[in-house]
C-alpha cells in the first residue's frame, strides 16, 4: 500500500527543501528523497493519509481492540512501551494500520508520550482515546486505564451491534417485500392488463387502479431508475452540508423510533463521560471531549453549551436537563452523585440503567416490527394478487 510522506532534505548548496513523496514505507520514502538530490533530514507520515484513506474504512474496531489489549498486556508484564509497540507492529497484518502503529512507535522513540503519539490518529482511535491515555500516564496506571478504555470500547461496540442486528431483519423483510411488490406491478400486472383487454368486460375498480399504477411505472421505468441513481449519488453530498444535515437530524428524531436514538446517544455520551471522569480528567474537559460521541448534529448543538454552564457554576444535572436529552431518573442519579462527591460512579450507574432500558425497548420494537412488516407487506402483495384474479369472474360471464 502506498502512502504520502512529507520530508525535508538538504541540497548540495545547503538549502533545506520540503518535499512530498509517495512510498510504501519510511525507508522507501527516504530513498526517493535521495533520488531528488537531497539528503533527508526528516521523513514523516502525512496526516493527509487519514483523509485519503478514511480510518474506519481501513481499520476495523476489532483491530483497535486487539491493539489495546496487547499494549496493556505487554506493559503489565513490564515490557517498555517502545519495545511493546515495536513487537505489536510486527504482527499487524493490515498494512495501513501497521504503518500507523509504526508511526506511533517512532513518536514514542523521539520522546513523546503515548497520548501525544496517538493524537494525530484520533480519527482511528476516537477523540476520547488520547485524553484517557494522558490521565493514565499522569496517574502512573497506564495499563489499567487502557484496560478500562478497552472495556468501554467493547461495551459501545456491543450496544451498536445490538441495535444494528435488531434492525437488520425488519429492513431485509421490508426490502425483499418491496422488490416483490415492485416486480408484480412493473412486469406481471401489465401482462395481465393486455390479456384483459381482449375481453369486453367491466374490470373491478381495484383492478383498474392496480393496472393503471403498473402501466404508469412501466412507462416511466427509465426516469424512475435515473432518479434513484441520482438520489444515491447526490444525497451523500447533500448531507455534508451543515444546514441540510441539521434539518435531517431534527426530522430523524421526530420519527417513531427517535426516542431510541436519543437514548442510544445518551448511553454513548454517558459511558464516555463517566470513563473520563473516573480516570481523573476534569469535568469541563470531559464534557467537551464527550461531545464528539454525539453524532446527531441537532443534539450536539443542544449539548454544546453544557460545559459553559458548568463553568459558570451551574450543577451538571441542571445543565443536562436543559438539553432535553436525558430522562428524569437519569438526572436524579446524577444529582445524587454531585451531592455525594461520586459523580463519575453515579453517571456510570445511571448510564447502565439507561442502557438496560434501551435494550428492553429495542427488543420490544423488534417484537412489534417483525410481524407488523410481514402483515403490511403481505396485505399489499395480497391486494395486487386479488386485483389480478377478481376480473376472472367477469370474464367467465362474458365467455358464457
Amino acid at each position: 500500500m502506498i502512502f504520502l510522506y512529507e520530508a525535508k532534505g538538504i541540497g548540495r548548496d545547503g538549502t533545506i527543501t520540503a518535499v512530498r513523496v509517495m512510498a510504501s514505507g519510511r525507508s522507501e520514502a527516504a530513498s526517493k528523497v535521495r533520488e531528488l538530490g537531497l539528503h533527508p533530514l526528516s521523513v514523516s507520515f502525512s496526516r493527509e493519509n487519514l483523509r485519503t484513506l478514511p480510518g474506519k474504512s481501513q481499520v476495523s474496531d476489532r483491530e483497535i481492540v486487539d491493539f489495546n489489549r496487547e499494549v496493556q498486556v505487554l506493559l503489565k508484564a513490564g515490557i517498555p512501551l517502545l519495545k511493546a509497540i515495536q513487537k505489536i507492529s510486527g504482527r499487524i497484518r493490515n498494512p495501513f494500520f501497521r504503518v500507523v502503529v509504526e508511526e506511533i512507535g517512532r513518536s514514542v522513540e523521539r520522546g513523546q508520550s503515548l497520548s501525544e503519539s496517538v493524537l494525530p490518529f484520533s480519527s482511528l482511535f476516537g477523540e476520547l482515546y488520547s485524553p484517557i491515555l494522558r490521565s493514565g500516564e499522569s496517574s502512573g496506571n497506564l495499563p489499567e486505564v487502557i484496560a478500562d478504555y478497552n472495556r468501554y470500547h467493547l461495551k459501545v461496540l456491543a450496544i451498536k451491534d445490538r441495535v444494528k442486528k435488531a434492525l437488520i431483519y425488519p429492513a431485509f423483510v421490508a426490502s425483499f417485500s418491496f422488490v416483490v411488490f415492485f416486480v408484480l406491478l412493473v412486469w406481471v400486472i401489465p401482462r395481465f392488463a393486455l390479456f384483459y383487454k381482449d375481453f369486453d368486460a367491466q374490470l373491478p375498480w381495484l383492478t383498474r387502479v392496480v393496472v393503471g399504477l403498473g402501466e404508469g411505472l412501466s412507462r416511466n421505468l427509465f426516469p424512475i431508475a435515473l432518479f434513484v441513481v441520482a438520489l444515491f449519488f447526490f444525497l451523500p453530498r447533500l448531507m455534508r452540508k451543515e444546514q441540510v444535515r441539521r434539518v435531517w437530524d431534527k426530522f430523524y428524531l421526530s420519527l417513531p423510533f427517535g426516542g431510541l436514538l436519543k437514548d442510544f446517544t445518551s448511553v454513548l455520551y454517558g459511558r464516555g463521560f463517566s470513563l473520563m471522569l473516573t480516570g481523573g480528567i476534569p469535568i469541563v474537559k470531559a464534557l467537551q471531549i464527550s461531545l464528539s460521541s454525539v453524532k446527531n448534529l441537532f443534539l450536539a448543538e443542544k449539548m454544546a453549551p453544557v460545559h459553559e454552564r458548568v463553568m459558570e457554576g451551574k450543577p451538571l444535572a441542571d445543565s443536562w436537563e436543559e438539553t432535553g436529552l436525558f430522562p428524569a431518573d437519569f438526572l436524579d442519579v446524577v444529582r445524587v452523585g454531585e451531592h455525594s462527591g461520586s459523580l463519575g460512579e453515579m453517571v456510570k450507574e445511571a448510564t447502565v440503567n439507561l442502557e438496560e432500558r434501551l435494550e428492553g425497548r429495542v427488543d420490544s420494537l423488534l417484537s412489534f416490527l417483525e410481524p407488523a412488516i410481514i402483515i403490511v407487506m403481505g396485505l399489499m402483495i395480497a391486494l395486487v394478487l386479488l386485483s389480478v384474479y377478481m376480473p376472472i369472474t367477469s370474464i367467465v360471464q362474458v365467455i358464457r
